[in-house]
């Protein structure tokens, strides 16, 4: 579940627990996280079981909303957010576990039906914060508390109703799991990591800290920019033994759309945090559950 604030709940938020210049990295580091994530969890759940990856990244996100719902400050929102944006991936592979859920005829419509779940959120994500700010005593709070309630409940569920093959079963008389473990790409992993960081950092820098032509704006985003065209080529030269993240024949398109949906977001974080523009800017927050 995702909740979604406008621009002037997020001066809300920043004016009860900031202020902060970081406050436009509540929301990046939630799509960073993610992006990171969606890069480990498939092979990471192939190594160690599904049911214990999506429980775990479950976990994780209760972790992240009990550290936003208890945060003082701005910096502390983004420790909870960079940990719910890892958690998400974990939790957005839902397809993944549907597929074996239900038999391959009714995949398409039970994956539709969960997705139409979402939309309530999707559509009035801000109508309903901004409702629990205005409406109740914790205020944004309650996005966070309801993230770990419905975090809990799905802990549960997953314990008692899934029931994923066991990595023997699946690699009978195969790789053990440390040999699996051993052929991920860590090259691959931190050069994708590296980048996107740097990047980001620079848009979230430019017009605020620093000015957009100031030495550090243009320097991280050029080096992080390098760093992942680096990272794309070091893909498409390395050996074609199977890896787990730097293939961009596998990778390529869900990386490319999590890091360029990042850059408007940045941007739009930035534009947010100046006076002068927080009237027309959009500053989404999430929380994930």
């Amino acid at each position: 579940m995702g909740l979604q604030a406008d621009d002037h709940d997020s001066l809300l938020i920043n004016q009860d627990i900031g202020p902060s210049p970081n406050l436009g990295w509540v929301g990046t580091v939630w799509i960073l996280g993610s992006a990171v994530g969606f890069l480990l969890v498939g092979r990471l759940s192939d190594i160690f079981g599904r049911k214990w990856m999506v429980i775990g990244t479950t976990f994780l996100s209760i972790i992240g909303n009990i550290v936003g719902a208890t945060a003082n400050s701005i910096e502390t929102l983004i420790a909870a957010n960079a940990c719910n944006g890892v958690a998400a991936a974990g939790q957005l592979s839902f397809g993944i576990v549907l597929g074996e859920l239900v038999p391959n005829k009714q995949r398409g419509p039970i994956v539709t039906l969960v997705f139409m779940s979402s939309m309530p959120f999707a559509v009035f994500g801000p109508i309903i914060a901004r409702k629990f700010i205005d409406s109740t005593a914790a205020g944004w709070r309650w996005s966070y508390y309801l993230g770990i309630i419905f975090g809990t409940i799905t802990i549960v569920l997953y314990q008692f109703l899934y029931h994923p093959p066991t990595y023997s079963q699946l690699h009978v008389q195969g790789k053990t799991k440390w040999q699996a473990f051993k052929e991920l790409d860590f090259i691959g992993i931190f050069l994708f990591i590296a980048g996107c960081v740097l990047f980001l950092i620079g848009l979230s820098w430019g017009g605020q800290v620093y000015p957009w032509t100031g030495p550090h704006v243009l320097a991280t985003i050029i080096i992080g920019i390098l760093t992942l065209v680096a990272f794309g080529l070091y893909g498409k030269i390395s050996s074609p033994i199977s890896r787990t993240s730097a293939k961009l024949t596998i990778f390529q398109s869900n990386m490319a759309a999590r890091l360029f949906h990042s850059c408007p977001l940045a941007s739009s974080k930035t534009l947010a945090s100046s006076p002068s523009s927080s009237q027309h800017a959009s500053a989404p927050w999430y929380t994930t559950a």
